[in-house]
């Protein structure tokens, strides 16, 4: 497998979101379905963000906070997903080669990657998609030893 591409690991159909949606969806996203990283899109479909577990855990008030639900729920209805995602995410190709895409991800203490192909999104590549890569690495060549 010396020359497994991102495409070969990737999360295929990754759940998105809208700049235009609000913060509620996301939160959604995060703590009940737990979902790490959500590509947002244009109204063209284009990627112009990504938010994380991360961006939602830093932007909602702590518990230990009193502040009173009805303001809690109006920041969760009337912020827009826009003003929270980190924009224009550092993406990598699905022909990318998954060691490069590692060391992206190691280098700059990210989550995860937002996979495009001619523009446009096809997937998302995150740490367990290398974690997974790197498990079918060790057993391949286990299996080497073991039949050479």
């Amino acid at each position: 497998m010396p020359h497994a591409r991102v495409r070969d690991f990737m999360t295929t159909e990754p759940v998105t979101l809208h700049d235009d949606d609000r913060l509620r969806e996301a939160v959604e996203m995060v703590m009940v379905r737990r979902i790490r990283h959500i590509p947002i899109l244009d109204a063209q479909q284009r990627l112009v963000g990504i938010v994380t577990d991360r961006d939602i855990k830093r932007t909602l008030p702590s518990p230990l906070v009193s502040s009173a639900r009805e303001e809690y729920e109006a920041l969760l209805e009337t912020t827009a997903i826009s003003r929270v995602m980190s924009p224009d995410p550092m993406t990598v190709d699905a022909d990318s080669d998954v060691a490069d895409a590692v060391q992206l991800l190691v280098q700059n203490r990210i989550g995860g990657l937002p996979v495009v192909e001619n523009g446009t999104l096809v997937g998302v590549f995150t740490e367990r998609d290398a974690l997974r890569g790197y498990v079918e690495l060790l057993q391949a060549l286990q299996k080497a030893e073991a039949t050479g």
